[in-house]
């Protein structure tokens, strides 16, 4: 494949996309999925490569309120597009930190869309990946099953990562895009990890 001015194409912009199918309603897979604080603590991937997460701070207010036959039901919980988020833990012995923010909340019948974008965290891995959007679109089955998938795009920094992407990172990375899905598909499903 060739690109502009007979060059190879840029990986500048890279893309991976992995799904998975969970044995439970959409409504069920969307309540887990749409919540920050239930993802990152039972449904991020386990690693040395991975920071563990040990708490979840919603710290601003999307565009609704989760309200129930009028009232407000429980503690008053940001939900939808803009609300940020920011995730506390350790990564090989040091302290962790990232911000998320809610870039797209769809709750449609038969398909929903959420996604975030990293704003940026202490590894500094938002200054190699700009721009990174993680999308998990939900599509209902209608056989009580729902089939999830999840996007990531991100813009790449560098030469040497740009180059080093397609044959080391990119497996990597789908690797724990996957390992995230079968833990969202486990937890869900109520079924112990393997």
């Amino acid at each position: 494949m060739v690109g502009a001015a007979g060059r190879p194409p840029s990986v500048r912009m890279a893309h991976l996309r992995t799904s998975v199918t969970i044995m439970a309603p959409a409504a069920r897979v969307w309540a887990v999925v749409s919540s920050p604080e239930v993802m990152a603590l039972h449904c991020a991937p386990e690693g040395r490569i991975t920071p563990k997460i040990t708490q979840v701070d919603v710290t601003a207010h999307g565009e609704q309120f989760d309200l129930a036959q009028g009232k407000l039901v429980g503690p008053v919980r940001p939900v939808g597009q803009g609300m940020t988020w920011r995730l506390s833990g350790e990564f090989r012995g040091k302290p962790y930190w990232a911000e998320h923010r809610c870039v797209t909340w769809e709750d449609g019948p038969g398909k929903s869309r959420f996604a975030y974008a990293i704003v940026q965290d202490s590894l500094g891995a938002h200054e190699r990946m700009r721009d990174q959007v993680e999308t998990y679109e939900l599509v209902d089955l209608g056989d009580g099953t729902t089939r999830v998938t999840r996007n990531s795009t991100f813009r790449l920094r560098g030469v040497i990562l740009r180059l080093l992407f397609p044959l080391f990172f990119k497996p990597a990375m789908a690797n724990l895009q996957l390992a995230s899905l079968y833990k969202l598909k486990a937890y869900v499903e109520g079924k112990p990890l393997p």
